[in-house]
């Protein structure tokens, strides 16, 4: 059996909010902010799709260590979706089978694109991928800095 009511919002969020009522949640994880690590069984289309989210995903700082299988499943996902669109494009909604007497009838893709898409939305919605995911999350912005950088930073502290 799932768990029940509705989906807890972090405790960030909450703050940011001023929610009051429940006490916040002092022990809520904070896994590190970061790459994951591609899943060895990404690859192809899905790769394609990893390679190019990862590095957006981590300039924004909604992406952690932790993410990596939550977002190869999203990268699956928008493969078989698009597969479904590409057949749907190349053939129509419809067809006419050879013993339906010219009943016209949908193609079962229709049915795999809707829940995918489906699926896909509630993915991109866990990693502010849709406009309005994007104004429900806060996050600090994540500086890259070179070796380069951090020298110069050690020469400023010293002077």
């Amino acid at each position: 059996m799932g768990l029940r009511g509705k989906i807890p919002e972090p405790t960030a969020l909450r703050i940011l909010k001023g929610k009051g009522g429940k006490p916040l949640e002092k022990c809520e994880p904070k896994p590190k902010i970061g790459t994951p690590e591609r899943p060895e069984w990404v690859d192809g289309e899905a790769r394609k799709c990893w390679d190019q989210l990862v590095p957006q995903l981590h300039e924004v700082g909604v992406l952690t260590v932790i993410d990596g299988n939550a977002l190869a499943r999203y990268c699956a996902t928008w493969v078989r979706w698009k597969d479904a669109e590409r057949f749907l494009a190349e053939n129509g909604p419809t067809c006419t089978g050879p013993d339906s007497d010219g009943v016209t009838k949908k193609y079962p893709e229709n049915d795999i694109f809707d829940k995918l898409a489906v699926q896909l939305t509630t993915l991109e919605r866990e990693f502010g991928l849709t406009p309005s995911a994007r104004t429900r999350i806060r996050t600090e912005p994540i500086e890259d800095t070179s070796e380069f950088d951090e020298f110069l930073a050690k020469g400023k502290r010293k002077a």
